[in-house]
């Protein structure tokens, strides 16, 4: 049975930002609290069978995954000045939403994960994170990284969905032909990407709080 020791890092996470709300709220990341809290119900419940149908969890996985792409692009929306980057975002979004549901009822179908729009909105948010450098980069602002909870949040996605990206790329390739190996490449992966994840999401809600430039 995989250990998904993770769980106790994301746990950990929204414990963090339970303590600290007032920092997140003056840094403009009070959402971050009903997102981890849903996280956590999703990823706790799906551990112990509560989402299982016809002995699968996938319908809640396909559902919350898309959750999770909606919330990020959110966050790069609302955390951006740039009003052409804004509207590149709900564009992209839209079409990987409508993509989505495309594969998910008709092509992938909704017992299988849905997989292939999965790489798509992996790709979606490595794009957003670029953005995030470069406008970063641009800025005139001095700003101490260290201490810069957006820094540690997008350096956490970025290593998250290049990390489960080349992942997906090797299931797709070899899960049928390898399948006890893949579970435990899945395991391990799955709990390097996301203890990193949560880790700087817990940086985030620590450091010393700043504006979104």
């Amino acid at each position: 049975m995989p250990h998904f020791y993770f769980l106790w890092f994301e746990l950990l996470s929204f414990a963090i930002s339970l303590a600290f709300v007032t920092r997140l709220r003056r840094a403009g990341l009070i959402i971050f609290i009903p997102f981890l809290l849903l996280t956590n119900i999703e990823e706790w419940g799906s551990l112990h069978g509560f989402f299982t149908f016809r002995g699968s969890n996938t319908w809640m996985v396909n559902i919350f995954t898309n959750i999770e792409f909606l919330f990020y692009s959110y966050i790069f929306y609302s955390s951006t000045k740039n009003a052409s980057f804004k509207k590149r975002i709900k564009y992209i979004f839209g079409g990987y939403f409508l993509l989505a549901l495309i594969n998910i009822f008709f092509i992938q179908k909704p017992a299988n994960f849905h997989s292939y729009t999965y790489l798509l909105g992996s790709i979606m948010i490595i794009y957003y994170c670029c953005n995030f450098y470069y406008e970063l980069i641009k800025t005139v602002q001095y700003i101490n990284l260290a201490r810069y909870p957006l820094f540690w949040i997008v350096s956490g996605l970025l290593f998250f969905y290049c990390g489960m990206f080349c992942y997906y790329i090797f299931f797709e390739t070899y899960a049928s032909r390898y399948f006890m190996q893949y579970w435990r490449l899945f395991n391990i992966l799955t709990n390097i990407f996301n203890i990193l994840l949560y880790s700087c999401f817990s940086i985030a809600f620590l450091c010393q709080q700043r504006k979104p430039i």
